[in-house]
């Protein structure tokens, strides 16, 4: 049985759902499933699916772990999941990501904090495709100085630069690349990982319209 997570589903024939997962083993698939089978988003399941013409189905999974949201965590980890399904290959196992996902969206549920957990989350998944970048190193791969100012420029990462309002200090990059409880560093990851996941977008997130003007810095 393969641990996966629901990413979306559409009708697909009279009695049958066309799923999206994100399998531990098998990464980001497309299968077929009996409408009857309750698959809701944020619900851990276990299952196996059989190969068949087109795509696989799924005659059989059990629920795993499931919780009670708030509007604000749904919306966050409805957030991560977008993410996924836009971003991901098919068929490619990402079981570290698979993992920060899992304690993620578990995170969230439990009323944690958002901020760390989807700043986990968006600097794993950009590392996971290869689209990461450095804290601790510029563009040209030389150690960030803690004197010297940098503007941030996706995809590549931190490019050295003259001070200005909108440049940052080495010694803040510094300092969130070792941890901080500093807010405005927590805001500026955000801004930052936001903007190099936006590069790789084909559209724009629907997740947005569920944030609420109050989790809408999140």
């Amino acid at each position: 049985m393969r641990p996966f997570w629901l990413l979306q589903r559409q009708p697909w024939r009279e009695h049958e759902w066309l799923v999206e997962v994100f399998s531990r083993d098998d990464g980001r698939l497309w299968l077929t499933a009996d409408v009857r089978k309750q698959l809701d988003l944020h619900q851990l399941f276990v299952g196996d699916w059989q190969q068949q013409d087109g795509w696989p189905r799924l005659p059989m999974c059990h629920r795993q772990w499931h919780s009670s949201w708030s509007e604000q965590a749904f919306a966050c980890g409805y957030y991560a999941t977008e993410l996924l399904s836009l971003l991901l290959p098919l068929q490619e196992p990402q079981p570290q990501l698979f993992d920060v996902y899992t304690e993620t969206l578990k995170g969230l549920a439990a009323e944690d904090h958002p901020f760390p957990w989807l700043r986990l989350f968006e600097q794993t998944l950009l590392n996971s495709l290869g689209l990461g970048f450095s804290w601790q190193t510029d563009t040209q791969g030389d150690a960030i100085v803690k004197g010297t100012w940098y503007r941030f420029t996706a995809p590549a990462g931190w490019q050295p630069t003259e001070r200005s309002p909108s440049a940052v200090c080495g010694s803040d990059l510094l300092q969130y690349a070792a941890g901080t409880d500093r807010a405005d560093l927590w805001r500026l990851a955000r801004n930052t990982l936001q903007s190099a996941l936006q590069y790789h977008l084909p559209r724009p997130l629907i997740s947005r319209c569920l944030l609420s003007s109050s989790t809408q810095e999140l």
